[in-house]
């Protein structure tokens, strides 16, 4: 049996710098990224996940490259 991974993100990650060093131990074929946030657009994610005030936040980075605040519990309940 080998050995997979999963891979959980909530914004987007850069895979072709990570997977050289997952690559070591496990075959790319048994490695797969999943993005909460990553498919979605700016505009959708501050929709669904803008932080109320005084909410806790997390930094992540979205799909246009650029960083945004998004709430922890609202990430925390969709993952």
């Amino acid at each position: 049996m080998s050995a997979s991974l999963a891979i959980l993100t909530i914004g987007i990650v850069p895979m072709q710098e990570v997977l050289p060093l997952l690559t070591e131990y496990i075959d790319e074929d048994n490695i797969s990224h999943h993005s909460l946030l990553g498919k979605l657009s700016r505009e959708e994610v501050m929709a669904e996940y803008a932080p109320e005030a005084g909410e806790d936040t997390i930094l992540t980075l979205l799909n246009d490259n650029q960083l945004a605040h998004v709430s922890r519990r609202k990430v925390e309940r969709d993952l």
